[in-house]
């Protein structure tokens, strides 16, 4: 029986090999459980629906329906959807894409399977997890990768909201927005709030109309 703290992950590539590969090396894992499989970007928007994982790990480059779409056709539906992108390309395109489209991973297929456990952990716990050649191909973009919740506290930290505005307007606790501007000061290499909203305003990382 399968315990209740497993990972349910839902595995999307059109290659058949790559994706019963993946299948089999993390079926390995004991607290792992692979609940489905697609092959193109509308199943796996079905599976998505249908099983409900807790993680979604998805190539890019999809028939019918690329990664990207169906990334951001999920979310539109399923806001609290985990995804990450486990592909081949590096485009800049694609990179962003995926994080306008709420992803809150991306790692190349190269990746070790030990880096991959690490990134799954982490996805799980919460966290999102962007493999370090995608971290420094966003720093070269002068883009950072932000979850859509920590966009939506930069955006009230550029208003002048104090913590307690913030968790009241976006129905967050204190301590969960002093979590997040944590890790924005972090992303943003930042110490404090007014550094933080002079960089969003200065790299139009939020809108201010």
């Amino acid at each position: 029986m399968r315990s209740p703290t497993n990972t349910r992950i839902l595995i999307v590539d059109d290659h058949f090999i790559a994706r019963k590969g993946l299948i089999g090396s993390l079926s390995a894992e004991p607290d792992i459980e692979i609940v489905a499989e697609a092959n193109n970007g509308f199943q796996a928007v079905e599976m998505f629906v249908l099983h409900r994982p807790d993680l979604v790990l998805m190539d890019v480059r999809l028939p019918l329906q690329d990664g990207v779409q169906a990334a951001r056709t999920i979310r539109n539906d399923h806001p609290q959807a985990r995804i990450a992108m486990l592909t081949v390309s590096d485009a800049e395109e694609d990179i962003l894409g995926a994080i306008d489209a709420g992803v809150v991973g991306y790692l190349p297929k190269s990746v070790e399977r030990e880096q991959l456990l690490t990134a799954i952990h982490r996805l799980a716990e919460g966290g999102e997890y962007f493999a370090p050649e995608i971290e420094a191909k966003l720093r070269s973009t002068n883009r950072v990768s932000l979850t859509k919740r920590e966009t939506e506290v930069l955006t009230q930290i550029v208003k002048g909201r104090s913590n307690k505005e913030i968790g009241y307007d976006l129905g967050i606790a204190e301590p969960t927005v002093r979590l997040h501007l944590t890790h924005l000061f972090k992303k943003l290499h930042v110490m404090d709030r007014t550094q933080a909203a002079m960089v969003a305003v200065q790299r139009g990382l939020v809108r201010t109309e």
